[in-house]
């Protein structure tokens, strides 16, 4: 049985009818289920950003945490005058500026320099140990890798006190003199993030 040229069209064009029929018929569906995602996402946004924003009017109340937010009296910006009159307040601000500043300029680029260095050595074994050096601080909280920095950096009984004791020269502090903590504290923060 031969089957003609236009028999072929008409069957082809009964095809796209009937995938036409089914859009039609899924069209609704569709736009239904496009809906209710951007409805969940719009939830989202609403439960995660919005709502929590209502805590931030405790920095305008003196709160109670047995009154709660709502039955906290309200003391409007005396907070903040109380704040910005504390003689340590412009210290501590401007230590944070330059922390911040300080972690942003050796901060962006050390992990880009390290990963083209890493990219270059041809040892595979030692490029995967020295990835694995550097990634283990993302995997540990805060908390104990501030313990484990302490017990290398102590005056006492650090490991790195120690080998400068061992060399002869006195113990250095640190984690307690202000010119190494800034330094030790960026280090440690590239470290963790990087």
């Amino acid at each position: 049985m031969l089957i003609t040229r236009r028999e072929k069209v008409g069957e082809s064009s009964r095809k796209q009818k009937q995938k036409g029929e089914k859009w039609t018929r899924n069209q609704n569906l569709y736009m239904e289920t496009q809906v209710s995602v951007s409805d969940a996402g719009s939830g989202n946004y609403i439960i995660f950003c919005y709502v929590p924003m209502y805590g931030v009017t405790i920095a305008f109340k003196d709160f109670n945490p047995m009154k709660g937010i709502m039955r906290s009296s309200w003391v409007g910006f005396e907070t903040f005058q109380k704040l910005f009159s504390m003689e340590k307040f412009y210290s501590v601000f401007w230590n944070t500026i330059r922390i911040s500043l300080i972690r942003l300029i050796f901060g962006f680029p050390f992990p880009i320099i390290i990963a083209l260095m890493l990219n270059e050595l041809r040892h595979l074994r030692m490029k995967k140990v020295i990835q694995t050096a550097i990634y283990i601080p993302n995997f540990i909280s805060w908390v104990v890798l501030g313990g484990i920095l302490t017990s290398i950096l102590s005056m006492d009984s650090g490991i790195v006190n120690g080998v400068i004791k061992s060399l002869g020269f006195q113990p250095i502090g640190f984690l307690t003199d202000e010119k190494f903590f800034v330094p030790t504290m960026v280090v440690s923060m590239i470290w963790k993030t990087f």
